[in-house]
């Protein structure tokens, strides 16, 4: 059974784009948000880094070629996006973590 064979994963996976699809149609109107909205997209935001940290520590702990590859690709994309390469997945889940922590002080000081 390959990697995303597991029953676990594939669900953890379907979770995880389900997320970010509610997050990518609530970001088009984070602006205009009240401050109640947009703590709940930020939470969500938070819901959907814990389950990227959960299968990034799964994909790691694999030895199948597949998990192998996506972590590859993890790095790449991140890599991509301007992350420099000596910044490994978990700094980045944890400097996406401050950020997140930092939007919604912001968003409760407005309030």
């Amino acid at each position: 059974m390959s990697f995303f064979d597991s029953e676990i994963v594939r669900a953890e996976v379907a979770q995880v784009q389900k997320i970010q699809e509610e997050i990518m149609v609530g970001a088009v109107t984070y602006p205009t948000m009240t401050s109640g909205q947009k703590i709940i997209l930020i939470d969500k935001m938070h819901d959907l880094l814990d389950k990227q940290k959960v299968l990034h520590a799964r994909i790691k702990l694999s030895d199948a070629s597949e998990a192998k590859d996506m972590l590859d690709k993890m790095k790449q994309t991140a890599y991509s996006l301007g992350i420099p390469r000596d910044t490994s997945i978990e700094d980045l889940f944890s400097q996406m973590e401050q950020v997140l922590k930092q939007m919604k002080i912001n968003v409760e000081r407005t309030a």
